[in-house]
C-alpha cells in the first residue's frame, strides 16, 4: 500500500535515501506525525468540556482563557468550582465517567497550551484541593448511583434465558463451550473487553460448600469509587446453577494440565470427533 506523505516528507527521504544518513526532520513532519495520533472522537470530546469550562468561566465573571491563567492556584480554584457545580442540560449530576472525561480534556487542553505545563489535576500533590473537591465529587454521585458509565440498557432475565440455552452456545461444541463461558463470565463478573484478556484460570476457585465459584480478579475496576477507585484485588461469585456448574466443569475437563496460564484456549478436535482444549492462549474476542 502506497503511504501518501506531504511533499516536504518525500524530500527528505529522498535526501536520506541518497545521503545515506539520518536527518533532522523539519516542524512541519514532526507535527504531521503528531496529528496522525490524535483520534477524532477524543478531540471532540475535549473540544466539547473546554467550551463548557470557557462558558462556565465567563458567566462567573472570570476574564480571558482558562490557557492565560498564570498561577496554579487561581487555577485550581477556578477547575474546582466549575467540578462543583456542572451539571447535565437536565440539571441532573453528571455520572462519573463523564466527571473524569471532564478533568482529562481539560488537564490535556491546558498542557498542551498553557505556560503552567506540566500538570495533573488527578495528582494529589499538585492539585490537593481539587483532588479532595473530585474525590468528593465522585463519591456523591456514586451514592446516587451513578458511579459507573451508562451504556446499553442491560439483558432482561428471559433475554439471558434465550441465550444461555440457544443452539449457538451448544456446550459439546468447542466453539459453543468457548462462547458460553465467555458469556457466562461477563453476566457474573461484569468484565469489559480488556479485562477478558487479563483473566486467567488461577483466578477461580472453588467453593468448599460446592456452591459455586469465587473468583479473585487482581485491580479490577468494576466497583470504582473515589477518584482512584479500588486497586485491591476483588473477590466475585459465580453463584451454583447446575446448567452454570456444568458449563464450567466440563470447560475445566478439557483443560490439560501443562496449559498456558491464560483462562481462554484455543479449542481442538481430535480425529475421533472428540475435543479437548488445546493449552495455547486464544485471542477469543478479537
Amino acid at each position: 500500500m502506497l503511504l501518501l506523505l506531504p511533499k516536504y516528507c518525500y524530500i527528505n527521504l529522498l535526501i536520506q535515501y541518497f545521503l545515506f544518513k539520518f536527518y533532522l526532520p523539519t516542524e512541519d513532519e514532526i507535527n504531521f506525525f503528531k496529528k496522525k495520533s490524535r483520534v477524532v472522537n477524543t478531540d471532540k470530546s475535549t473540544a466539547n468540556w473546554v467550551h463548557q469550562f470557557e462558558n462556565f468561566r465567563e458567566k462567573a465573571g472570570f476574564t480571558g482563557k482558562s490557557i492565560d491563567i498564570t498561577d496554579r492556584k487561581e487555577l485550581e480554584s477556578q477547575i474546582c468550582s466549575f467540578v462543583t457545580v456542572m451539571k447535565t442540560n437536565s440539571g441532573e449530576e453528571y455520572k462519573a465517567r463523564s466527571i473524569l472525561n471532564a478533568i482529562h480534556a481539560l488537564n490535556w487542553h491546558l498542557n498542551d497550551l498553557s505556560s503552567l505545563s506540566p500538570m495533573d489535576f488527578t495528582s494529589r500533590k499538585q492539585f490537593p484541593i481539587l483532588y479532595d473537591v473530585l474525590d468528593g465529587k465522585m463519591k456523591h454521585v456514586a451514592e446516587q448511583g451513578k458511579a459507573n458509565v451508562q451504556g446499553a440498557d442491560g439483558l432482561s432475565v428471559e433475554e439471558c434465558k434465550k441465550i444461555l440455552y440457544s443452539p449457538v452456545l451448544n456446550i459439546d461444541t468447542p466453539t459453543g463451550l468457548l462462547k458460553k463461558v465467555f458469556f457466562l463470565n461477563a453476566l457474573f463478573l461484569a468484565l469489559r473487553g480488556g479485562e477478558h484478556y487479563s483473566l486467567q484460570y488461577s483466578h477461580f476457585k472453588f467453593r468448599a460448600d460446592g456452591q459455586g465459584f469465587d473468583v479473585n480478579i487482581p485491580r479490577s475496576k468494576t466497583n470504582q469509587r473515589g477518584i482512584n477507585g479500588s486497586l485491591n484485588d476483588e473477590k466475585l461469585r459465580i453463584p451454583y446453577h447446575p446448567m452454570i456448574m456444568e458449563t464450567y466443569n466440563k470447560y475445566f475437563s478439557k483443560r490439560p494440565g501443562n496449559a498456558d496460564k491464560e483462562f481462554y484456549l484455543r479449542e481442538y478436535v481430535s480425529e475421533d470427533g472428540e475435543f479437548n482444549v488445546l493449552y495455547h492462549f486464544m485471542l477469543f474476542f478479537r
